[in-house]
């Protein structure tokens, strides 16, 4: 048995996040990708804003930050 899934991609350059931009495309069922931030406060801001994924290039200060 073979399963198939098929990902949709939209990226949008925003240099200015917040909560309502961040809850306005979770309610479209949009998930929020943020990257690359490594700053710790950027980290923490993006953790309160409760993106979908953050990408950085310190992953272990993300886990750590998040739990």
């Amino acid at each position: 048995k073979v399963s198939l899934s098929i990902a949709t991609f939209s990226a949008a350059k925003v240099r200015k996040i917040d909560v309502f931009r961040v809850r306005e495309a979770q309610d479209l069922g949009l998930k929020v990708n943020v990257w690359t931030v490594n700053n710790p406060e950027h980290i923490s801001q993006m953790l309160d804003l409760k993106v979908d994924f953050i990408t950085t290039d310190v992953p272990v200060l993300v886990r750590e930050m998040s739990q």
